[in-house]
């Protein structure tokens, strides 16, 4: 890669279906723009940041089936400390299918050797040019939604008063979780759980979010419908050859708190493994099973897994049982939206 020594880089990345292509980095001559609160001295100019890591951006479903092709432009700050913070679109592609989301989210995620004034490193304004571009015969990845029982802030609005929140660390990752106000957090599960919060009242939910395990398939973009298919019948065959009268209903995959996340939906009975042995008979006892999504994501080489169920008393109408799915949903979507994860 060539760096031109201007005040003002352009950065030029392309995306190719949904796999990427070449980068170059080019210089763009213009007047410095320096980021608010830049400690710039008047004289001189900064160098350049010089690119350590890229991230190309991916087609969304929606944008592939409606062909879009072209460049966005955003505009980022790289900070003293090579990442980069403030982004913003200054040539948009499209706004409607999330290609000019995807540009900013991929932005955000790239690293720098920072820019330099007088030996010291300093904010320095970059523009990134991100090209998408259609390519015969790519598999079309499959579509971004959330689970149906998940409803949207707008149609379902969920709680939004400050929640308690978990800090958890492990070698490689760190995870910021928070969860509703008077929830019960719980630690007696087996060493594969990292933390379990559970609600109170008849219709119980629990949240078991487990310890990082090695990835077997890296989730940093949209998986096509088929390998969608292989991972989710793979994972169901285990479960459910582990828990009689489980079965697989719905899956599917959601972009959230900037990460690809991969779910589906089973249904388990009351002695499910994942809840604690010594409680399994009063369970069957109060409850005829359990509705369970499971959201799976990854950070760098780990994988990070998020069990959400909703007990089903026995006795319960089927009214009463799809309210209490579509209010439970609510909240695990806000648990999944408000998590921050990120490589130590």
């Amino acid at each position: 890669m060539k760096i031109r020594q201007v005040v003002t880089a352009l950065l030029i990345v392309s995306a190719l279906a949904v796999w990427p292509a070449r980068s170059a980095l080019l210089g763009a001559q213009g007047q410095q723009l320096p980021p608010a609160g830049a400690q710039v001295a008047p004289q001189g100019r900064p160098t350049n940041p010089r690119v350590l890591r890229e991230v190309k951006p991916v087609y969304t479903a929606d944008a592939w089936r409606a062909k879009i092709e072209g460049a966005v432009i955003v505009e980022c700050i790289v900070q003293a400390d090579g990442t980069v913070g403030d982004v913003r679109v200054i040539k948009s592609l499209d706004s409607a299918y999330g290609l000019d989301a995807e540009a900013v989210k991929a932005a955000k995620q790239w690293r720098f050797v920072p820019g330099t004034k007088d030996g010291v490193a300093v904010p320095v304004t970059v523009a990134i040019e991100l090209t998408f571009t259609l390519r015969s015969g790519t598999p079309i990845p499959a579509p971004l939604r959330w689970p149906t029982e998940f409803p949207s802030v707008a149609d379902f609005p969920a709680d939004c008063s400050p929640w308690p929140e978990e800090a958890l660390e492990e070698t490689t990752v760190r995870l910021r979780f928070a969860y509703p106000k008077g929830w019960r957090v719980r630690k007696d599960g087996p060493a594969t759980q990292w933390l379990g919060v559970q609600s109170g009242g008849r219709g119980t939910r629990v949240v078991f979010l487990n310890r990082p395990l090695a990835a077997t398939v890296p989730l940093s973009q949209p998986l096509t419908q088929s390998a969608l298919d292989r991972i989710v019948n793979t994972i169901a065959q285990r479960l459910t050859a582990g828990a009689s009268g489980a079965r697989l209903r719905a899956s599917g995959q959601v972009d959230a708190a900037g990460r690809i996340w991969l779910w589906y939906d089973m249904w388990v009975p009351a002695n499910d493994p994942n809840f604690p042995p010594n409680a399994a008979s009063r369970l069957e006892q109060v409850f005829d099973g359990a509705t369970m999504w499971s959201f799976m994501t990854t950070v760098g080489q780990n994988g990070i897994t998020l069990n959400c169920y909703v007990m089903h008393p026995r006795g319960a109408s089927e009214a009463d049982v799809r309210e209490e799915l579509r209010q439970a949903g609510a909240q695990f979507r806000t648990m999944i939206e408000r998590m921050t994860i990120e490589v130590r």
